[in-house]
């Protein structure tokens, strides 16, 4: 038994626009998961790489985020905000690759705040910072960088 008729009469006036916006979006960021399920494993493929052939943490991070770049720019175009676009390649990669030079900047003091002051080792650092830097990357890309078009 419902407590509140209002409730029922209220959700039944959910316009069909909504719900196809809703589905819309719950479809993006399921596309946006899976491509950045792809761009982190080779992220952390190239992070792992750099680690295991001497290089610092500061270092693999640069040469990890240069892999994520490419791989991430090419993906995300194509498949996690497909369709008709404001900007043309040229100005969609420069506006990528100026996001990952940010997303560069913040990590690599984050992960340097987090494993040489916070004692966390390198790879729990750079996990905690990629939480950060995906939130950033996602409001960007959607509404900047890949923004539909008008």
């Amino acid at each position: 038994m419902d407590l509140d008729p209002d409730v029922n009469r209220q959700t039944q006036h959910v316009s069909p626009d909504w719900r196809a916006k809703a589905r819309s979006w719950f479809a993006m960021l399921s596309r946006y998961a899976g491509v950045g399920l792809v761009v982190a494993i080779s992220d952390y493929l190239a992070y792992g790489a750099a680690l295991l052939f001497g290089a610092s943490v500061l270092l693999a991070n640069l040469l990890s985020r240069l892999v994520a770049t490419i791989v991430g720019a090419c993906l995300h175009r194509r498949y996690t905000f497909a369709g008709p676009q404001r900007w043309d390649l040229a100005r969609q990669m420069m506006g990528f690759a100026a996001l990952s030079g940010v997303n560069l900047l913040i990590s690599s003091a984050l992960i340097h705040v987090l494993h040489h002051h916070a004692g966390l080792n390198p790879l729990w650092s750079k996990v905690g910072t990629d939480v950060v830097i995906v939130l950033i990357s996602l409001v960007v890309s959607r509404w900047l960088i890949f923004a539909p078009a008008r």
